[in-house]
């Protein structure tokens, strides 16, 4: 059995891992192969929920994962694409 942790990050991200979710379920019944998925908060998710952008246990379990599958991270709610710029240089 394969094991997958997926993060959907924030914005439109939850909705893309989803979509790729079901299609892995798919292709994986089809196979006949065993997937398990371990879903995870990363960014402004997890920053909502916990008041941080990951929490160790997500690090971890990353860690342990055959494979990790994540969304897209960011937007306007959690910073600005200024601020990511002069942070940049």
């Amino acid at each position: 059995m394969a094991r997958i942790v997926v993060m959907g990050g924030d914005g439109i991200g939850p909705e893309v891992v989803d979509a790729a979710c079901a299609v892995l379920d798919r292709v994986a019944g089809r196979l006949g192969f065993d997937l398990a998925s371990e879903h995870h908060l990363l960014h402004g998710a997890c920053w909502d929920v916990h008041g941080e952008w990951v929490l160790d246990e997500t690090v971890e379990a990353a860690r342990r994962a055959d494979a990790v599958l994540v969304g897209a991270e960011g937007g306007p709610k959690w910073g600005s694409r200024d601020r990511c710029r002069s942070a940049a240089g």
